[in-house]
């Protein structure tokens, strides 16, 4: 079994949160722009930006979630370029959701071949440069939960391929780009008491959906995916926070919709994807706790893996990782 710990240091260079009450049709709205300069070793030393706003619901008896919309930016000093927009936006009261992700990015990216035992010194770096978006139109059932189509593009096309790799010689489909076309479904339950720093509630997302040749894909395959997140309070601000994540891919799967671990958000200590296949599954738990003023740190141990399909997973190919972080809570 192989281990990981995250070690690094995290430099705030610009922390500015701004948020008033003001009458805009009686709505409580606010903007928080965050820029902060990073070091990874697929990147160097880069400089990311991340800006949230948000408008409260007018009428916070009948429905208290937020609207929201977060900008992010990143440039590194191997020209990496990333740039992104999350909407999560209500209609009527809360009884429509638009929700979802796109990208465009030119960003140097590390693969070492599919399965999980790929050997560090097999690293090939390519250069995507692509646009891709999940969006999803979703419908409220009851409470917190929303379910409804979804739709997927992409459209990637790759650069600065290394000489006599896997990714030059086309083994895998998607080695010279690929243009993803599909639909699908999408469903979300959110009991979250916050979005920004909740201490109870369930998060969970599901998302499938079916790319086809006759859709203007350039392969076939399907796609599936579930994260549910767990927020417990143990007093104050001192919250336990448990994250599972699993992902699956059937048919022709282009090589970037590979499932995989590693990333700043789940097995952190790796690199992006690191491992990745056709299936992949992670869990994850974080101890957040307060500091001082808007600023709480977070202890975090994880583990996942992944596999050709479901029937191979077992406990000598898990990787771990773990570490402790600094968090700055956008709205109190």
């Amino acid at each position: 079994m192989k281990k990981t710990f995250l070690t690094g240091i995290f430099l705030l260079l610009t922390c500015f949160s701004y948020a008033e009450d003001t009458k805009i049709s009686e709505r409580r709205w606010g903007i928080a722009p965050i820029a902060a300069p990073y070091y990874t070793p697929d990147t160097g030393l880069a400089i990311g930006a991340y800006i949230v706003t948000y408008l409260k619901p007018e009428d916070s008896s009948t429905f208290t979630t937020p609207d929201e919309l977060s900008f992010y930016a990143a440039y590194t000093e191997k020209k990496q370029v990333s740039l992104g927009l999350i909407p999560n936006i209500f209609f009527g009261g809360g009884a429509l959701k638009l929700s979802g992700k796109g990208e465009l990015n030119k960003y140097p990216t590390a693969f070492w071949g599919t399965g999980p035992d790929t050997d560090d010194d097999a690293k090939e770096v390519y250069t995507p440069v692509e646009a891709w978006g999940d969006i999803s139109l979703l419908f409220r059932l009851r409470g917190g939960l929303y379910i409804g189509p979804l739709f997927h593009f992409r459209n990637s096309s790759i650069e600065d391929i290394e000489d006599n790799g896997i990714v030059e010689s086309g083994v895998i489909p998607g080695s010279d780009g690929t243009r993803e076309t599909g639909g699908g479904f999408s469903l979300q339950y959110d009991s979250r008491n916050s979005v920004f720093y909740p201490v109870r509630g369930f998060f969970i997302e599901g998302k499938s959906s079916l790319q086809r040749e006759e859709f203007s894909s350039e392969y076939s395959f399907s796609r599936f995916e579930i994260d549910a997140r767990w927020f417990a309070g143990i007093t104050g601000d001192h919250v336990i926070a448990l994250q599972v994540k699993a992902e699956g891919a059937a048919g022709d799967v282009p090589l970037q919709s590979l499932c995989g671990i590693g990333g700043n958000e789940l097995m952190r200590g790796y690199l992006r994807d690191r491992y990745v296949d056709k299936t992949s599954a992670a869990a994850q738990a974080e101890y957040r706790f307060p500091i001082a003023w808007r600023f709480a740190g977070v202890f975090f141990a994880s583990a996942g893996e992944v596999q050709r399909k479901p029937a191979d997973y077992n406990t000598s190919d898990i990787h771990y990782a773990g570490g402790a972080g600094l968090r700055f809570i956008l709205d109190r």
